[in-house]
């Protein structure tokens, strides 16, 4: 008579004698080694995972709680970067309406926004991170652009606002605007009688007509050209100023001014009399535009905003 094969479990002590002795047959000895091996797996597993959870777990909080935090950053970005966008657009309409007062050429407004409209388009792509997280990064790194772009674009329109309105405030101190004299305009700009010789000629300035002694204002900053006295004009003074202009103040009582002085806009330079070829106390006033007289009336009581800057 065969035996049939069984499976033993001993567990001994260390002096031999025997603490447990297990025998099996084959089929059961097999199936009690797989529950055992699976349950000192789940053994293993399970203190992994507890020791993973202990180690790790606050980690997955500190990392959740720092992406709460940078949603709500989010927020506040795309929040400051409209605001920033909109202190650009009221800075625009600022300078609109400065350019507007200085008779300074208008942006147009397509221009300004540089190519920065339309949907933002897929450029930044973190497979790491959910499609809305991506979204939203993408968002924010075209409303940069858009941002970069304007700012980028109105520093220079500043720039160039600042030369223009400096250009025409240096304009306007070098160009006549105001009247030489107090007084009542005697004779006018143009073709006229000569009141003296009866002939039909051309006048080439006006003469203001007031008491012998009167102030003569100079009417923009200048350098004397010239003083002296002539027959037709009398005693007189010649003013270059910058940009082409240049002045002559003539019949003068006297001349309180010399060659090469520096002249600022209304200072006196003389008195009104009515030296040379003359009927009476006046001032004979041109204004010369390279090189050429011009209507003196059109300059009377200039504005700075009057000034035009154009790219001739």
């Amino acid at each position: 008579m065969a035996f049939k094969k069984k499976w033993h479990f001993i567990l001994t002590k260390t002096d031999g004698s025997n603490l447990l002795n297990l025998s099996f047959n084959k089929p059961l000895g097999i199936f009690v080694s797989i529950a055992f091996g699976i349950l000192f797996l789940l053994m293993l597993f399970s203190v992994a995972f507890v020791v993973r959870f202990y180690i790790y777990f606050p980690q997955v909080e500190q990392l959740q709680a720092e992406n709460r935090v940078l949603r709500s950053e989010f927020d506040k970005l795309y929040a400051e970067i409209d605001s920033v966008m909109f202190r650009i657009k009221q800075m625009e309409d600022w300078e609109d309406q400065l350019r507007l007062d200085k008779n300074i050429g208008l942006i147009n407004r397509e221009l300004r926004r540089m190519g920065t409209g339309g949907l933002p388009q897929l450029s930044v792509n973190y497979p790491e991170i959910e499609p809305e997280l991506n979204t939203q990064l993408n968002y924010l790194w075209h409303k940069m652009s858009a941002l970069s772009n304007e700012s980028s674009f109105a520093y220079e329109l500043r720039a160039d606002l600042v030369s223009s309105v400096c250009l025409q405030e240096e304009m306007y101190r070098f160009t006549p605007s105001i009247y030489p004299a107090y007084g009542r305009i005697s004779s006018p700009y143009g073709w006229r009688i000569h009141p003296i010789s009866g002939r039909r000629i051309f006048h080439n300035g006006l003469d203001i007509a007031n008491q012998l002694g009167s102030p003569i204002y100079v009417t923009a900053e200048g350098v004397v050209k010239e003083t002296g006295y002539n027959r037709s004009y009398g005693r007189y003074i010649i003013i270059t100023h910058k940009f082409g202009y240049e002045t002559m103040y003539a019949h003068l009582q006297k001349s309180l001014k010399k060659r090469g002085e520096q002249v600022e806009r209304g200072e006196i330079i003389g008195h009104m009399g009515s030296s040379g070829i003359s009927t009476g106390s006046h001032v004979h006033y041109e204004i010369r535009r390279y090189g050429k007289t011009v209507n003196p009336y059109q300059y009377l009581n200039k504005m700075e905003e009057d000034i035009v800057i154009t790219k001739k």
